[in-house]
């Protein structure tokens, strides 16, 4: 009985750490997304750097629409040490605040990849395309990349 009661007592313990474990991240993934396409949307991409955790650098990948798969030129990577360098390099590439920003309604976030939906590309707009995640040892998700599409 007394055997019973110290395991019963250890299986407990061990649930509770792990609702709390599960419970410590600030957001999910699919709210991180979220927030990133309404951030790049609004030209506030540095806003989110408070709510990041800040473990890795920030790839920003902009495929060219008009360009060949494999062509040179299709695609344009850039990596950045917070997402306030990244919205200051899509502020020095416009011209009279073009090329706009769009993102699209969310379709899914599986294994670490957020996708948002596609539809038409207009000329002189950018399109939230992915959004890809890393996590921390706590399991809590981060921005590791944003893909875009440019729709020149």
């Amino acid at each position: 009985m007394k055997n019973f009661l110290v395991i019963s007592i250890l299986v407990l313990s061990f649930f509770a750490v792990s609702a709390q474990a599960q419970t410590s991240c600030e957001q999910t993934a699919e709210q991180i997304a979220k927030s990133v396409a309404k951030a790049f949307e609004a030209k506030k991409l540095g806003s989110l750097d408070a709510n990041r955790a800040s473990v890795a650098s920030i790839t920003v990948k902009i495929e060219n629409s008009l360009v060949d798969d494999g062509a040179k030129g299709q695609f344009v990577t850039k990596t950045f040490k917070s997402l306030k360098a990244a919205e200051n390099w899509f502020t020095k590439r416009e011209v009279d605040s073009l090329p706009g920003r769009n993102s699209t309604p969310l379709i899914s976030c599986k294994k670490g990849t957020c996708t948002f939906k596609s539809e038409g590309l207009l000329h002189n707009n950018l399109y939230l395309k992915l959004v890809t995640l890393g996590y921390t040892k706590e399991k809590c998700p981060y921005i590791k990349s944003i893909y875009i599409v440019d729709g020149n």
